[in-house]
């Protein structure tokens, strides 16, 4: 099912598409494509799963609040992440998720344990 991209909660679901416009043009995509979501001042860019990044001439709270509940995990003021694509965590030289791909995303000590307590829902940790 295709949607035009709108700022409206529960819009966009795990299993639905989306037309994502941007500077070089659209993009249909689902929550289960996109990897992470990085800030970048009034920008974001998404980090999909076959390795591609989009820029979006929004914020990251815009973006959070078009998401669904629970797909995405808001780690640090600039970067959400999608659980489905930690791969471990890192306290060593600062505080870290790492990711499928290898990316080292900062975790904030006052978003940590909303970090944990979703991984936990996803199954992801005991």
């Amino acid at each position: 099912m295709l949607k035009q991209f709108s700022f409206q909660k529960d819009q966009f679901r795990m299993n639905e598409k989306i037309i994502l416009k941007h500077v070089s043009g659209f993009s249909f995509l689902g929550a289960g494509d996109i990897v992470r979501i990085e800030a970048d001042n009034n920008y974001v860019k998404l980090f999909l799963v076959d390795g591609e990044m989009i820029h979006l001439a929004k914020t990251l709270k815009q973006m959070e609040a078009t998401l669904p509940e629970n797909a995405f995990i808001r780690v640090h003021r600039s970067h959400l992440i999608n659980p489905d694509f930690v791969k471990s965590y890192r306290n060593i030289k600062g505080s870290f998720a790492v990711l499928q791909d290898g990316t080292r995303v900062p975790v904030s000590r006052r978003k940590l344990a909303g970090f944990v307590e979703a991984l936990q829902k996803k199954g992801k940790l005991p």
